[in-house]
């Protein structure tokens, strides 16, 4: 059996792990999702949040997706909050 969940659904799980947990990963998801061109439901409330955790967290986010992506992610990752930061205001 495989059980899937709608875009909607996809998205809507992801920014409420990203707000509650936030973690590195959390945040690539989020990068992903936008590059990907999904539908964002919601991101004049969200948007503000995730850039204001993104900018209040002091993570490394290199050394944390490094062990989750392959090498041709890893350029994305150098940059990563600057990439991120582009990315959704791309979208607000």
């Amino acid at each position: 059996n495989v059980i899937s969940v709608t875009e909607k659904q996809l998205v809507f799980e992801k920014l409420h792990a990203l707000l509650e947990r936030g973690k590195p990963r959390d945040f690539y998801d989020l990068y992903f999702l936008l590059r990907a061109r999904l539908p964002m439901p919601q991101k004049k409330e969200v948007f503000p949040k995730v850039l204001a955790a993104l900018k209040e967290k002091d993570m490394n986010f290199e050394a944390e997706l490094k062990q989750y992506l392959p090498k041709s992610h890893w350029a994305i990752i150098r940059d990563f909050k600057t990439n991120l930061e582009r990315e959704i205001n791309r979208f607000i």
